[in-house]
């Protein structure tokens, strides 16, 4: 009976590998909250947190963004760290979350007290990305002004003073990802620089722009390692997905060749991987899909064929790898609910092909052993 029983175990796995679909090892995960929210989004993961917003619905009927994080991956981990200033949580790392309240940068520690990061002299700061204690984002000065490239070490409950990566007589510059930080080294930026891609090493001197020339624009929206992920403006308002490693000439055209697309923008990035969305029509949130990266063009998966009926449109903001998955935070569209919802995809790899012919070996051998026995 137990080599029976083994048998039938070991043909049951043969048959969910071999006749599995394509999206084995896939999930994707709805995260909206209960309660009075009219939707959410995710925008950022990190070590199985994830942060973003929740719109709440006041008792006038207006639609109040609530910064807000999940802390693990279902709905029930949703943390709102709303105190009496709307805001959005757009970074999270080492167990803090990090956006801005109002006008201002702040960041949190798992609860509403929130931290603001010194900005003194400014009208205006917010923090787009978070590495080992460091927060990267932007600031500016004055009304007239421009905004600054900004890097800060965050402390205890503030922050040192504000370091600027913006480059001399530049009019507009944001640091948008972080990567390679430790406690004394602030690692390496992402951003944009007066519509330029642009990439630090942690100092104003270090800048590079990655902008391709005959373009209209580029963004650096995600950084791993040493390589950098946006998108270029080829002809007006025409983007395509891109991903640099620290120069101009070594761009790499990542949109799909896949007949429909219109456009294709990457917002997140994590060790062989990349994330975005891909337009099929010029409606920003209708027409608008999920989708992955490995690295090329041609290798690719549509997030949004994951996902249940109602959701007809949505976007990947974050990734991360984590507790030996591949995390994907991004946004859908409810149609039948008419909303906005966070979205969390996540990814085991699977057996290759090769696995599947040793195990049925496995599974011949015994067959054969059973039946001389």
């Amino acid at each position: 009976m137990k080599t029976e029983r083994l048998i039938s175990i070991m043909l049951f796995l043969t048959n969910c590998l071999i006749f599995s679909p394509a999206w084995a090892g896939w999930s994707a995960i709805s995260l909206q909250p209960s309660g009075n929210y009219a939707g959410s989004e995710a925008s950022s993961v990190s070590e199985g947190q994830i942060g973003g917003t929740g719109i709440v619905i006041t008792s006038q009927g207006d639609q109040v963004p609530h910064p807000a994080y999940w802390s693990n991956a279902t709905p029930s981990g949703y943390k709102d760290l709303f105190s009496s200033v709307s805001g959005q949580v757009l970074a999270v790392g080492g167990g803090a979350q990090a956006g801005y309240l109002d006008m201002w940068a702040m960041w949190w520690k798992g609860t509403t007290q929130h931290y603001p990061v010194n900005s003194i002299n400014s009208i205006s700061s917010f923090i787009y990305g978070l590495d080992s204690g460091w927060a990267v984002g932007s600031l500016q000065p004055q009304w007239d002004g421009p905004q600054k490239a900004t890097i800060w070490k965050l402390t205890d409950t503030y922050s040192e003073a504000p370091v600027s990566l913006a480059p001399a007589g530049s009019t507009d510059s944001r640091l948008f990802a972080i990567t390679g930080a430790s406690a004394t080294d602030p690692g390496k930026q992402a951003g944009m620089v007066d519509g330029n891609a642009a990439y630090w090493s942690g100092t104003a001197a270090s800048y590079v722009n990655l902008h391709p020339a005959g373009a209209e624009s580029s963004i650096a929206r995600a950084a791993s390692g040493d390589f950098q992920a946006g998108w270029v403006e080829t002809h007006p308002d025409v983007y395509r997905a891109a991903r640099w490693s620290g120069t101009a000439q070594s761009l790499l055209d990542l949109q799909p060749e896949i007949s429909g697309i219109t456009d294709s923008q990457i917002f997140g990035m994590a060790d062989g991987v990349e994330v975005g969305r891909i337009y099929f029509g010029s409606n920003a949130i209708l027409d608008s899909r999920a989708f992955l990266w490995w690295d090329s063009k041609d290798d690719y998966v549509n997030l949004q064929e994951l996902l249940p009926q109602e959701y007809t449109a949505s976007r990947a903001e974050a990734v991360d790898w984590f507790d030996g998955k591949l995390w994907v935070a991004g946004t859908a569209w409810n149609g039948t609910l008419g909303r906005e919802e966070a979205m969390l995809w996540t990814y085991y790899s699977v057996p290759e092909p090769s696995t599947f012919l040793l195990l049925g070996a496995g599974v011949g051998s015994l067959l054969f052993w059973r039946r001389r026995s």
